[in-house]
């Protein structure tokens, strides 16, 4: 993630391709996953702000809000899950290394 939206690729991906009538469609209002055919999605978001920080503003909401209910679970996958690694910004060599072994561990079990 950048910022609370993906980076610019992959949002073009999504607006390209993650598109109704062949990733998912829409039958009686519920979506089903289509062309696609993924059964879970994690999204990992290496922040500035430490993730108390990012929940008190409100943009942690925004994150989950945007990539989980509106791009992954909205239209129809349904394991779907966000980690933000935050506390980035003051540069602390302990906050990047337990980010980085966090992010291990998630591709890890993932």
């Amino acid at each position: 993630m950048w910022w609370s939206d993906c980076p610019a690729k992959l949002k073009g991906w999504f607006d390209r391709v993650w598109t109704l009538g062949y990733a998912y469609s829409v039958e009686d209002g519920k979506h089903t996953v289509t062309g696609i055919q993924i059964t879970k999605a994690l999204v990992i978001c290496p922040a500035g702000h430490p993730v108390e920080h990012l929940e008190e503003i409100g943009i942690a909401e925004s994150m989950r809000r945007i990539m989980l209910q509106d791009r992954l679970s909205g239209v129809g996958i349904p394991d779907v899950r966000i980690e933000i690694l935050g506390g980035m910004v003051g540069q602390d060599p302990a906050v990047r290394q337990r980010n980085l072994d966090r992010a291990y561990e998630l591709g890890r079990i993932f």
